[in-house]
């Protein structure tokens, strides 16, 4: 689980007065209670459908960060590899 705090409430976290204990435990479960206002403040807005996706644009490279470069034929070879992931939608 990822949390994702601001300076101040690390310092808060930090100067936090309490030590879990648990002697003898074999088994420990923890509850969470999803509180839905801090998960609208928190996790980013959705994503909307853009009026002019990438296929649409005038291309002629693809530079991939992991991977080859991409010089010749990139627009129709993006076309394929997008086919039928773009098909199931």
């Amino acid at each position: 689980m990822h949390y994702a705090l601001d300076q101040n409430e690390l310092q808060q976290l930090r100067n936090a007065d309490w030590t879990a204990e648990f002697p003898g435990a074999e088994v420990l479960t923890t509850v969470f209670r999803t509180d839905e206002a801090i998960l609208a403040q928190i996790l980013p807005r959705p994503l909307q459908p853009t009026e002019n996706p990438i296929l649409g644009w005038d291309f002629d490279k693809i530079i991939i960060a992991h991977g080859d470069l991409i010089e010749t034929n990139a627009k129709e070879r993006a076309m394929a590899a997008w086919k039928k992931p773009l098909s199931a939608s």
